[in-house]
């Protein structure tokens, strides 16, 4: 299957005062911890981050439990659960789980909204928490990561807009897994 790359889709103007850089305050809504009704396979998740940890095991009954969880214990808890054996073995099964998750949460028409009124601007999950695989951290005077989450969101965003750029193209169509 094609391996999900959404390391080059980088917006031009990453440096733009127009950028959003870190999902706080106004843009919280844009975080995967923003309270939002998720359903899939008959469970009902309070948040997108609900979701996404709940993709991590095949099992329902767990994924029924992580639904159940409070918001600030999701991380925790399902880092204590068994995962599915292919889930760390590279970024493509993380990815497109997180574009499954990204397509449903905008499905909320105000979320997508907000969402599609980005357009032109590059969205950056800047944190102080290191995750630089989702998103970007402040080293020095440098963001460094990889900023998966804000690509998707932008490869997302490009996608309904329907902007005809070849470069969103072939990135949604590694997610959708075609060539």
């Amino acid at each position: 299957s094609t391996k999900p790359n959404m390391k080059n889709y980088k917006a031009d103007t990453a440096e733009d005062a127009t950028a959003i850089l870190g999902f706080f305050k106004e843009y919280r809504w844009l975080s995967n911890f923003w309270a939002t009704t998720i359903e899939d396979d008959g469970i009902v998740y309070p948040s997108s981050e609900h979701f996404y940890q709940a993709l991590k095991t095949k099992n329902k009954s767990l994924r029924k439990q992580i639904a159940k969880l409070p918001i600030k214990n999701v991380k925790s808890y399902c880092r204590q659960i068994k995962i599915r054996d292919n889930w760390d073995s590279g970024k493509n099964l993380r990815v497109r789980a997180m574009w499954k998750v990204t397509v449903l949460k905008y499905k909320n028409a105000e979320l997508r909204k907000k969402l599609l009124a980005t357009a032109g601007q590059h969205l950056e999950e800047v944190n102080y928490w290191g995750d630089t695989f989702w998103g970007t951290v402040q080293k020095n005077n440098n963001r460094i990561g990889e900023n998966t989450l804000g690509q998707i969101l932008m490869a997302y965003r490009d996608y309904l807009l329907d902007v005809p750029n070849k470069k969103v193209s072939r990135q949604i169509q590694k997610l959708k897994g075609r060539k």
